[in-house]
């Protein structure tokens, strides 16, 4: 393991972000670059092995800024990042179409559509079923 892939690995653990890790590691500024080299050096088995052996400390440090940072902000998010780790993120889905239309969010089960100059989200309408 080289000496920046080291550093890397380190970033990666304090942050969780390959591409800021690469960027702050590499002094690079394209965040496409950053990011594929981020995405490759987090599947290189020096780097995946040295993260798998310190991924312990790294959940360590997250469980103790849940607990004492000083930031609420931190707190919360590292409260977040426990949960996600445990599997308990939110499940994002999308109602994607193939015919050019808009993209609507679908929550909890239910479509909604929203348009230009809508206050509010209504639930779209139900296709007719056996007509």
């Amino acid at each position: 393991m080289t000496s920046k892939q080291k550093e890397f690995a380190n970033k990666y653990i304090d942050s969780g972000n390959a591409t800021q890790s690469v960027k702050d590691t590499f002094k690079v500024e394209d965040s496409n670059y950053a990011a594929v080299k981020g995405s490759r050096l987090i599947r290189n088995d020096n780097v995946k092995k040295y993260l798998e052996e310190n991924a312990d400390g790294a959940a360590s440090r997250i469980v103790e800024l849940s607990k004492s940072a000083n930031n609420e902000s931190v707190k919360l998010n590292a409260n977040k990042d426990i949960l996600d780790r445990a599997g308990f993120k939110p499940i994002d889905k999308t109602d994607i179409t193939t015919r050019g239309e808009k993209i609507n969010p679908i929550y909890g089960g239910q479509s909604f559509q929203r348009h230009e100059g809508d206050e509010e989200i209504i639930p779209a309408p139900e296709e007719n079923q056996g007509g």
